[in-house]
């Protein structure tokens, strides 16, 4: 999949990281956690090459890492990193109207919830608790797609 993308629309497209981030997912789910690593990471050197530093977009390619990291239970890391990640999230965000808030406001609310992850597998319930209360402040339905209505068809119905 990342080779036909590569194909159709160049080496430095923001494409190329969707579905480099998309196959780091499915790695860390299929327990391969240190391809889903290496794979976020060549993500996340992408984008810093095509945004500006301090972009959201930036931060949420490490989330992808830190998700890495939480599987393979390096957790002094991942919450460095996690932390971090949050902070860039929260600092730069799309705005409301913006298509991407929905996505921005999901990788808050992951964000958080692998820092409750982390704090609970090293023996941290304060902490634990207070990001499962950050989780819950992001946990609110996105609005439903409500696609355009289409016109009627000019071909009668029979």
């Amino acid at each position: 999949a990342v080779a036909l993308v590569r194909t159709l629309w160049g080496s430095e497209s923001d494409l190329i990281v969707w579905t480099l981030t998309t196959l780091a997912w499915i790695q860390n789910n299929a327990g391969q956690p240190r391809e889903g690593e290496a794979t976020a990471r060549e993500a996340l050197a992408l984008r810093r090459k095509i945004l500006p530093a301090g972009h959201w977009l930036i931060a949420s390619a490490e989330f992808t890492i830190g998700e890495s990291l939480v599987v393979q239970k390096r957790y002094p890391e991942a919450e460095v990193l996690l932390l971090s990640v949050f902070d860039g999230l929260k600092k730069q965000g799309p705005e409301k109207n913006d298509p991407m808030f929905f996505f921005w406001r999901d990788r808050l609310k992951y964000t958080a919830n692998f820092l409750v992850k982390t704090y609970e597998a090293t023996d941290q319930p304060v902490k634990a608790a207070e990001w499962k209360k950050t989780t819950l402040e992001y946990t609110v339905p996105s609005p439903p797609l409500n696609p355009p209505a289409l016109p009627p068809s000019p071909v009668p119905n029979p």
